[in-house]
C-alpha cells in the first residue's frame, strides 16, 4: 500500500520543481524575445526559438496547474481524516497549528497530543530562525 504522506510529499516536490522550470522558461522567453529584435541572429531562427520556448512554458504551466489542483484536493481529503494520528499530522505539518491548539480542537489533553505527535512521522521540518520549511523525505 502506498503511504499517503509519501505521495503528498512527492507531489509537493514535483510542484516545486515545475515552478522552478517555469521560472527558467520565463527567463528564456524574455531572452528569446530580446534576441528577435537585436539583429544578431536571423529573425526566422530567433522567432522559431521563441515559439519553442513559449510552447514548452505553456505545457509546463498546464501540468503545474493540474498538480496544484491535485494538491488542493489531497489536502481537502487529508483535513477529513478520521484517524487521530493522521489528524494531528495534518494539523501540525500542513496547517502549522501548535500542539495546544490541536489538543483544544480535538478535545484531548495537551500531554496526550504531544505524545502522539512525537510518535507520528513529520511531513515538514520548520526552521524558525531561518524562516524556512523543508520536506522530510
Amino acid at each position: 500500500m502506498i503511504d499517503w504522506k509519501t505521495t503528498y510529499n512527492d507531489l509537493v516536490s514535483e510542484i516545486e520543481i515545475l515552478e522552478l522550470r517555469y521560472k527558467d522558461l520565463d527567463y528564456q522567453l524574455k531572452l528569446a524575445y530580446r534576441q528577435c529584435w537585436n539583429n544578431q541572429v536571423p529573425l526566422d531562427r530567433s522567432l522559431a526559438q521563441h515559439d519553442r520556448v513559449k510552447d514548452e512554458a505553456l505545457a509546463v504551466a498546464e501540468v503545474l496547474e493540474h498538480k496544484r489542483k491535485t494538491r488542493t484536493l489531497m489536502e481537502e481529503k487529508m483535513f477529513n481524516f478520521t484517524g487521530i494520528t493522521e489528524q494531528i499530522v495534518v494539523m501540525r505539518d500542513i496547517q502549522h497549528k501548535p500542539l495546544k491548539e490541536i489538543a483544544s480542537e480535538l478535545g484531548y489533553s495537551y500531554g496526550w497530543v504531544r505524545q502522539m505527535s512525537s510518535k507520528a512521522p513529520r511531513l515538514f521540518r520548520v526552521n524558525k530562525s531561518k524562516g524556512t520549511i523543508s520536506r522530510i523525505s
